[in-house]
């Protein structure tokens, strides 16, 4: 623990690498490798490299330790930042918190101008000009397109249609078109932006973003009640 507190004092003292718009009390979504999906937190305090937050009881229940890499994901205005660290050192006392040091920032500006909401949602994906439907998991979706995961290759600018189930009773359903594929391990993942949709889809569509905002804005209120 000795080297942890002195790695981190000193990291509390660098140049910070954190932009200024990741400021204290915002909201963040965070990944963690055992969890499938992304836990919201609440921005403590900031320090040089070091980001402190609260060590809530979903991240417990997800077995975080020390030197474990999680990445800390946030909106502002039209761009997205994705912080890459490790955390140095969770606290025994209550409140509990974690202590993250920042080792990279990624930033994703006017890619995405619409907000995006993380899932796990059933899909069947084809080209345009083909019969064959191919299951896949879509990750993530917003108003104007989705990443998805599957083992069949696309290619980049290829036109598609997708079904998502994003319930047991509505499939949504849209043309759209691959924008960006990242090959992984014995998969791959792509981002699909929305070219056309009908109106019943859109309403449908936009019903299901709507709920899924009201459901991340509840997660925040409990996390503020903690």
């Amino acid at each position: 623990m000795a080297i942890i507190n002195n790695m981190l004092k000193n990291d509390l003292h660098k140049d910070s690498i954190i932009p200024k718009a990741f400021k204290k009390g915002i909201k963040i979504r965070i990944k963690h490798y055992s969890s499938f999906e992304p836990l919201i937190n609440i921005v403590r305090n900031i320090q040089g490299n070091i980001v402190t937050m609260d060590l809530s009881q979903k991240l417990l229940d997800n077995n975080i330790l020390t030197g474990d890499n999680i990445v800390c994901i946030f909106l502002y205005e039209d761009v997205e930042y994705v912080l890459n660290g490790e955390v140095m050192e969770i606290t025994l006392l209550f409140p509990q918190k974690l202590m993250l040091k920042v080792e990279n920032v990624e930033k994703y500006t006017n890619m995405r101008k619409q907000a995006r909401y993380s899932v796990s949602l059933s899909a069947n994906v084809r080209k345009f000009d083909s019969k064959d439907a191919f299951f896949a998991v879509v990750k993530n979706i917003s108003l104007l397109g989705v990443s998805f995961t599957c083992n069949t290759e696309f290619e980049v600018n290829s036109s598609s249609i997708i079904k998502i189930a994003v319930s047991k009773d509505t499939i949504i359903t849209f043309y759209g078109r691959i924008i960006r594929v990242r090959k992984l391990s014995n998969f791959y993942e792509y981002g699909l932006i929305q070219t056309n949709i009908d109106e019943f889809n859109r309403d449908e569509l936009e019903k299901y973003i709507q709920k899924l905002k009201e459901e991340e804005d509840s997660l925040f209120d409990e996390e503020m009640e903690e």
